[in-house]
């Protein structure tokens, strides 16, 4: 019982030392502000709990909850080692992870909730020449209409049939049951509307219901 107790106080203590560190990195995406700056992975912090430089925005914002009596978090950057700060951009990149799966169950719970949803998709080229699906959904919930980003999808071919095909895995992997979407959205290149191999008419050959909107 003893064992079991220091271990409950020492999992409360470290989730009390996460809450400030994953709060500003949430902080920073609720504002569209980059976390790092030209290097992030400068010496910890000075003797007085403060970082010795500027290493970019995430490092800024720590610093100003430590200036601003965040004794939890000064305490914690003081005493803790070099290799568990949980500041490092390895660890921003997991909690950031963990964020994103969190947002996209609440999406998805929500759109259960409204019963009815359509699928949107666009697609772009990004810097590494790769290109990527913007998956997106709409539903109305509460009478609110609401029009979410679900993820990023590599498009290795920009047929029809393929573009067709990853929409509905991708939609049941999250899922989602098909017979309640009742529409889809793209842009108006023939890959995407065409009325024969487009990506709109193989899904309306499999789920006829699917009306497209362009």
């Amino acid at each position: 019982v003893l064992m079991d107790k220091r271990a409950q106080n020492e999992i409360k203590e470290n989730r009390a030392r996460l809450r400030p560190i994953i709060e500003t990195i949430i902080f920073c995406g609720k504002q569209n502000i980059a976390l790092r700056g030209h290097r992030d992975d400068g010496n910890k912090i000075e003797e007085n709990g403060i970082f010795s430089a500027n290493d970019g925005n995430f490092r800024a914002l720590l610093q100003y909850r430590i200036q601003s009596s965040d004794e939890v978090l000064r305490q914690h950057m003081e005493k803790c080692n070099k290799n568990a700060s949980y500041i490092s951009k390895t660890i921003q990149n997991q909690i950031i992870s963990i964020i994103g799966e969190l947002i996209l169950k609440q999406i998805i719970e929500e759109v259960k909730q409204a019963h009815f949803y359509t699928v949107l998709l666009d697609e772009t080229t990004d810097i590494s020449n790769v290109e990527q699906a913007s998956l997106c959904i709409r539903y109305i919930l509460n009478e609110q209409i609401h029009e979410k980003f679900l993820m990023f999808i590599p498009v290795s071919d920009r047929s029809g049939a393929c573009l067709a095909n990853l929409i509905i895995n991708t939609v049941l992997v999250l899922g989602l049951d098909l017979s309640f979407c009742v529409g889809q959205g793209y842009d108006g290149c023939s890959a995407m509307s065409g009325y024969i191999k487009g990506c709109q008419a193989v899904i309306r050959e499999k789920y006829p219901h699917i009306l497209y909107v362009h």
